[in-house]
């Protein structure tokens, strides 16, 4: 970012002076086909790094977004190769075990200045670093088993940010919302930028509602909390988030995963910025809305436990918390994971 961006940085008016900032969205799925459709209707420079039948389908068709204010359509600049030159801001909007290989391919992209932006659900590979606790710098193994994100993005480009959009990709290029953009920014070493409020500055003028956290971590694990109780028993027991959080049967259970995340949260320092109560009535809100792992499971993706489960259960045992209910569920989830896996069996039937 040169001195002209540093500036803007400072004023962060969100103005027409921005419009010349170059804009990245790496992965155009739900979230990313959301983001890059929105700064792109107010007019700002969106390239987006997609492969595959979707990048073919984004140069011909576009994005094409149906939200809570409008249905946009636009036309953004495509590319499979890094070669589009150094960007002001890139936002990685792929699920964690995609990340490595994204990053990897589009470190071109990425200069000394560069704000990056990882919008991923779950504990972020960046967790520790510039924590400035007792594990300060260590590797969340989970979702960087071999330090390829920490070892290739500097902590100096890093904004840290959790994502509430309630969208799914109908096809590629194309996003429904079902509930207003949300995203909280801040920076890992907990203080105020410039750069932070810019970026809030740009997406709030596009119609993403974006504020600055000065503890990003306490929002990180605000939305863990939120997470761990509902994905994995909406992708268990093929439920909406309203039935998560709204059927009698299940309350016990998923009431019982949210107070081990917030324990662990505790024990790290994190303050959740909603009490269970409040997480469950928002839940119920959402009406019939599949989580992102039960939209997954249902296509045969692969699920993101490795950064909604698997990571909180890695920094659960710093501290030794076993998190029986969240193992079980776990657990649960894999073999029926397995069993969808098997090819069908002939249909036997006894004959006496």
């Amino acid at each position: 970012m040169d001195a002209s961006v540093e500036a803007q940085s400072a004023s962060a008016t969100g103005s027409n002076d921005d419009l010349d900032l170059k804009i990245c969205v790496a992965g155009v799925g739900a979230i990313g086909g959301a983001i890059a459709a929105r700064l792109a209707s107010t007019g700002r420079n969106v390239s987006v790094f997609a492969r595959g039948h979707s990048l073919e389908v984004l140069r011909s068709r576009g994005i094409r977004l149906s939200d809570a204010r409008e249905t946009v359509e636009v036309t953004v600049s495509v590319h499979d190769r890094a070669d589009f030159g150094v960007q002001d801001i890139v936002f990685l909007c792929v699920k964690a075990g995609a990340l490595p290989d994204l990053v990897a391919q589009i470190l071109p992209l990425i200069g000394p200045d560069t704000i990056v932006i990882p919008a991923v659900n779950g504990v972020p590979w960046w967790y520790f670093q510039d924590e400035g606790g007792r594990f300060d710098g260590i590797n969340v193994d989970a979702v960087d088993p071999s330090a390829t994100l920490r070892n290739n993005l500097s902590t100096r480009n890093l904004v840290g940010s959790v994502v509430y959009m309630a969208v799914h990709s109908l096809s590629p290029g194309v996003v429904e919302a079902l509930a207003p953009h949300r995203i909280v920014l801040g920076e890992l070493g907990n203080r105020q930028s410039a750069r932070v409020e810019l970026v809030c500055s740009l997406l709030s003028s596009a119609g993403i509602q974006a504020v600055s956290s000065p503890r990003i971590r306490d929002d990180v694990w605000t939305k863990i909390s939120a997470n761990l109780s509902s994905n994995p028993i909406s992708a268990l027991m093929d439920a909406t988030l309203a039935e998560v959080y709204g059927a009698k049967e299940l309350r016990e259970i998923v009431s019982t995963m949210m107070r081990e995340a917030i324990l662990v949260a505790a024990c790290y320092g994190a303050r959740i910025n909603a009490d269970p109560e409040k997480l469950f009535a928002l839940g119920s809100s959402m009406g019939n809305f599949k989580t992102s792992m039960l939209q997954d499971l249902e296509v045969g993706r692969a699920l993101e436990l490795d950064s909604i489960c698997d990571a909180v259960l890695e920094l659960a045992g710093h501290f030794d918390i076993p998190m029986p209910a969240t193992r079980l569920v776990l657990s649960l989830l894999r073999f029926k994971m397995k069993r969808l896996q098997r090819p069908p069996q002939p249909n036997i039937s006894n004959v006496t």
